[in-house]
């Protein structure tokens, strides 16, 4: 009973250090979600968000023109294309909520997932747990990511391109591909590989898992988040096929 007093005393190096660690998260994943939020607000004042936007629904209105001459008369091409232009505000609408909500709030589901992964591989390992060190490490960690976007942000300016990559797409030729390559070469990204290196090792470093079960957790981390991705953006490339397809 005296040592587990003396545990639960304030004061006492551990508990300060996980109080420490606890006070950590709240701050670190505030930064990293602002950040994120004000590089993307950037890029939309820029321009550059809506212009990618704007290419992609010309682009489709200029596929639904092509598929109606020969077959459609003009009145219902111009209908078709006008019907191609009306989707840009869904469209538009869209990628803010993704950009603005859906990415500041990956960061955090990211932190706490791989958290709670080490932790509960450590408890059934027999290991020290030491969830509030992991959370806070793991919501550090997430500064590899935004680093990334504003590297991508910095490098679009510069260049004044809104097709810049720091993934493994960037090797493509130009030309067209199927939509599944594109998508799951973008996801070997070079600062999102650094921040699923960093998790790995962090999980290492606080003895929650050796070096070969904390590479495979991460990497199994990894693969479910790049198949998130990839079936989302199969799925909203299918719904732009499908509007065209459908005028």
């Amino acid at each position: 009973m005296e040592a587990l007093a003396v545990n639960q005393d304030p004061s006492h190096p551990k508990t300060a250090k996980t109080a420490s660690d606890s006070l950590r998260f709240g701050p670190l994943l505030a930064i990293w979600m602002a950040l994120t939020v004000l590089i993307n607000g950037g890029l939309w004042a820029a321009g550059f968000r809506a212009g990618a936007l704007s290419a992609a629904v010309e682009q489709g209105a200029a596929e639904a023109e092509s598929q109606g001459i020969g077959v459609l008369g003009d009145d219902l091409i111009r209908k078709a294309i006008r019907t191609q232009h009306d989707t840009l505000p869904f469209w538009t609408i869209l990628t803010f909520i993704g950009d603005f909500l859906i990415e500041p709030l990956v960061l955090a589901l990211r932190a706490l997932s791989a958290a709670t992964a080490f932790s509960a591989v450590a408890a059934l390992l027999g290991r020290g747990i030491d969830y509030n060190k992991a959370l806070s490490d793991c919501t550090l960690v997430q500064g590899f990511w935004v680093l990334g976007l504003a590297v991508r942000a910095a490098l679009m300016v510069a260049f004044r391109r809104g097709d810049i990559e720091t993934s493994a797409a960037l090797f493509l030729p130009p030309g067209a591909y199927p939509a599944l390559l594109w998508l799951s070469l973008a996801q070997l990204d070079i600062f999102a590989m650094m921040g699923w290196a960093a998790l790995a090792i962090g999980a290492h470093r606080r003895r929650q898992a050796g070096w070969t079960l904390a590479l495979t957790l991460t990497l199994v981390l990894a693969l479910s988040e790049s198949f998130v991705r990839v079936a989302l953006g199969l799925g909203m490339g299918a719904a732009m096929r499908l509007s065209i397809n459908l005028t």
